[in-house]
């Protein structure tokens, strides 16, 4: 996705106070373009991830000048529904 200046990743890390080794990076994702009419963005991980507990995930704008940060949050696996979908709003992001 790079209208709008934005060239975005992520980073999953499973318990990170414990394990210093990120679970997933998006650096090789596909990013559909968002229009602005849109009130939500879908980030479909292609791969396996099992996560337990603690979770943290880190989004950083790409651009020439390396990597910045431009937010995180955590969540904890058991307020995850059965369908394994988490849905959080702009106010609970850090």
């Amino acid at each position: 996705m790079t209208s709008g200046g934005c060239n975005p990743e992520f980073i999953v890390w499973n318990k990170p106070s414990e394990n210093k080794d990120a679970k997933y990076k998006s650096s090789n994702e596909v990013w559909s373009e968002i229009s602005g009419k849109q009130n939500y963005i879908d980030f479909n991980i292609l791969t396996d991830l099992f996560l337990v507990d603690d979770v943290k995930i880190e989004f950083f704008h790409v651009g020439s000048f390396g990597r910045t940060k431009m937010f995180h949050f955590w969540f904890n696996t058991s307020f995850i529904d059965w369908k394994g979908i988490l849905s959080i709003t702009w106010e609970q992001i850090d």
